[in-house]
């Protein structure tokens, strides 16, 4: 509950930074107009610094429109002044939150439990870790993350739960086998939705983390867009691990119902009910099945409309006849969506909220950033912990677009985060009906046109513009068995009875994109039956394939007497596969740590280097200390250029822009430096326009302003708002607006006020001192 105030005078500003990827926030400032008054002096006054704020415009035969969204930041006043006045800004402090950047993959790993199993490029583009930095600071584009979580699939950008090495280092789930629908051979397909960009056609195969409860099961589903089409269709059902082995629940969706299914074994399914996706006059995107223990079960759907992100019980089942496992038990979630889709969760729960309060957020994209080919990214680099917003910024300055523009960030009147690429501005992406929203600024209509400001930067000459960016080059594409050696010990004797640990961190530009972190023992041969490697491939340390633990018993005076086992360090268990588990431990994704205690027998110690006694090993793999790591592939980091000419003059200097990590291909390269080129020489225009109050106008919208002149021309500007103040006391406006568009209509009749031209009569003008006039003699 909010209470509603009168106040006096609303000022607001509101922009977007162009020169480069600054995050730009809302200022604002509120007169109130309490009756009674409240002060400090008299223990009344309770909107302290942090107090929530919303300002809304409302005006007859037009409704309402919000100004602000915001908190209080200072407050004055006192006995001479009527009310008093508190300045008002937004959350950007939220992006002080820190988050790390994961290395990822480019291909997904093939199903380790299907045989003959290929890799399929599940596309990973940079608006994924757009979504991961604002989730982090609290600015939630599509499903929020619940604490309980035991799986997480955001498809804003990638359809992988965690973009982590092999998701071995995944607290939320790990993904077993992602593609398109009905081709494993093709990722899945980007589009836009209402928030964020989501993924179409995606089938994908998860398994949710280990996790000890009692708690029911939550399972939860962003349908991605509140304007579904009649393809928007699609299911997710979540059945105990493995899967076709039990019964499983889930939800099934379409244009205009969500339903509610039972899976049955052999694959057959029940529908346990059906409702509309139409609730409350509005199309619900976020979707929540809850199923218990003892088989009964409840529907929830989410209600925007609140304020804050919470539920509404549609449904509830008295049995759906899947009694949920308590425990450890793991499940499979299997996404199956023809259409759009934003995320799916699994939870350990019973939630009817995600948060207390969410503004959320939003990310634009114009369509030809969905090109899978040449925009998703082939590796990413590690990225120490760092701020959000300072993530937001080297991203939106990198990934320059049209004419040169850096994604445009700003806080809007709603409080939400926008992110968005000039493009899609330019095309009206915003506005909810599809279509530019047109402000006519004339003398004969509301918004009155008082002032046009302009000015013409400088520019150049430049030689070039050049685009520098860090590339990718992955080595082993086409690897099968995990050859390629991404770190090793180093030689040392470890005594009886004392413990060891060895850090293994990758070389320098190096990424490790699938590292075998299920290591075997040196001295024992590979398994040779068909998982996880193919059959009659008994392979062994001297072939230099896989990641080894161990070393060799070594006696005091430093001869080996044989390979270490098993039981001579406690922690390492050998399984049946001939795997060794308790050795090694990825701390995060470019740290691996193996350890245990050396319990070798009486009178021996134990050393990390290779037995020499061994008649199989070659003698350079005797010279390599354990233990060794490897992997199917890694990425090698390569700094590269890409030139487009402009003038070609050798005098002028270049223009460099440097895109990071964030761009990771030449062709995308080449199109930011042909963008950045043509606004070197063709800049964006920035024009000021003053008019009359007209709250409903916003940053990010499309408008149109036109002047007519004298002679009865009119000179028409289109183009972005990309800076709106306003103060309700003058009740005037003032826009910065890219211009887009431009030009002059020319009046079809002369204006009836204008006079004929009239030929001037000559005039003798008077020579300067010193000159002989020159006569005038009419012809």
């Amino acid at each position: 509950m909010y209470t509603e105030t009168p106040v006096t005078e609303v000022t607001w500003d509101h922009s977007i930074a162009l020169g480069s990827g600054q995050i730009m926030g809302m200022d604002g400032s509120v007169t109130w107009a309490d009756p009674a008054q409240p002060s400090p002096l008299d223990g009344t006054w309770t909107r302290e610094a942090g107090h929530y704020v919303e300002v809304d415009w409302a005006e007859e035969g037009r409704g309402t429109t919000r100004l602000v969204t915001g908190r209080v930041d200072e407050s004055s006043g006192g006995t001479d002044q009527v009310q008093a006045r508190s300045t008002l800004t937004d959350w950007t402090s939220r992006l002080e939150s820190t988050l790390p950047l994961r290395p990822v993959g480019y291909w997904m790993p093939a199903n380790p439990l299907l045989s003959g199993g290929v890799r399929r490029k599940p596309g990973l583009f940079s608006w994924w870790f757009t979504h991961q930095a604002l989730t982090r600071a609290g600015f939630y584009p599509s499903q929020a993350v619940m604490t309980s979580s035991v799986l997480y699939v955001s498809m804003c950008g990638s359809a992988w739960p965690v973009p982590d090495l092999k998701h071995a280092y995944s607290p939320l789930g790990e993904a077993r086998q992602i593609h398109r629908v009905g081709a494993n051979d093709q990722s899945p397909v980007p589009v836009q939705g209402d928030d964020c960009p989501c993924t179409a056609n995606v089938y994908g195969l998860y398994l949710t983390r280990t996790a000890t409860s009692s708690q029911p099961w939550q399972l939860t589903a962003d349908l991605g867009t509140r304007s579904p089409s009649a393809g928007d269709t699609g299911r997710v059902r979540m059945r105990v691990h493995p899967s076709g082995t039990s019964n499983g629940i889930g939800l099934d969706w379409t244009q205009t119902h969500v339903r509610v299914y039972r899976w049955n074994d052999g694959g057959t399914m029940t529908q346990l009910g059906s409702y509309a996706r139409l609730r409350g006059g509005q199309q619900r995107m976020r979707w929540s099945l809850i199923a218990r223990s003892d088989g009964t079960a409840r529907l929830l759907c989410e209600d925007d409309t609140s304020g804050n992100r919470t539920f509404d019980q549609v449904a509830t089942f008295a049995s759906t006849s899947v009694p949920m496992p308590t425990g450890s038990t793991r499940c499979s979630v299997i996404v199956e969506s023809e259409g759009i889709i934003g995320a799916v969760q699994v939870s350990r729960g019973e939630s009817t909220a995600h948060v207390a309060r969410i503004v959320g957020a939003k990310i634009i994209r114009d369509d030809s950033m969905f090109n899978v080919s040449t925009r998703s990214l082939g590796a990413w680099d590690y990225v120490e912990p760092t701020q959000a917003g300072a993530i937001l910024t080297k991203q939106a300055d990198a990934e320059r677009g049209l004419r040169g523009m850096p994604l445009c960030q700003w806080i809007d009147e709603n409080g939400k985060f926008v992110q968005a690429d000039f493009a899609s501005l330019a095309a009206g992406a915003l506005n909810p009906s599809g279509d530019p929203v047109e402000h006519w600024v004339g003398p004969d209509q509301n918004t009155k046109l008082h002032n046009f400001r302009w000015a013409v930067p400088g520019k150049g000459p430049w030689r070039s513009q050049v685009v520098t960016y860090v590339g990718m080059r992955r080595l082993g594409d086409g690897a099968t068995i995990p050859t390629y050696l991404l770190g090793q010990g180093r030689q040392e004797t470890v005594e009886r009875g004392t413990q060891f640990e060895t850090i293994i961190h990758p070389s320098e530009d190096e990424i490790w994109l699938e590292p075998e972190l299920r290591p075997y023992l040196a001295g024992n041969p590979y398994p040779s039956e068909t998982y996880p490697h193919p059959a009659g491939l008994s392979k062994w340390l001297d072939r230099g394939i896989g990641t080894i633990v161990g070393g060799s018993r070594r006696d005091e005076d430093g001869n080996p007497t044989g390979w270490i086992v098993p039981g001579d360090v406690p922690e390492w268990s050998l399984t049946s596969t001939g795997h060794i588990t308790g050795a090694l431990r990825m701390v995060d994704p470019r740290t691996v740590v193996v350890s245990g205690t050396a319990a070798t027998p009486s009178g021996l110690d134990m050393s990390t280097m290779p037995s020499e006694a061994s008649p199989t090993l070659p003698e350079p793999r005797k010279q390599q200390p354990l233990p060794q790591f490897r992997g199917y592939s890694k990425a090698v980091r390569e700094d590269r250029t890409v030139s487009v000419s402009v003038t070609g003059d050798e005098r002028h200097p270049d223009a460099v822009h440097d895109a990071g990590m964030w761009v990771q291909g030449d062709n995308y390269a080449a199109y930011i430096a042909s963008e950045l080129a043509e606004a070197l020489t063709d800049p964006v225009e920035i024009v000021q326009v003053d008019c009359s109050l007209d709250p409903w106008i916003k940053v990010g919208q499309v408008i149109e302003a036109h002047q007519r002149k004298v002679d009865g021309s009119v000179t028409q500007v289109r183009g972005v708002v990309v800076g709106a103040r306003g103060s309700t006391s003058s009740a005037s406006m003032s826009l910065d607006v890219a211009v887009t568009a431009k030009a002059v209509q020319e009046p079809e009749d002369p204006p009836e006020d204008m006079s004929p031209p009239v030929n001037a009569p000559p005039r003798t003008i008077d020579p300067p001192p010193g000159y002989e006039p020159i006569p005038y003699e009419p012809s």
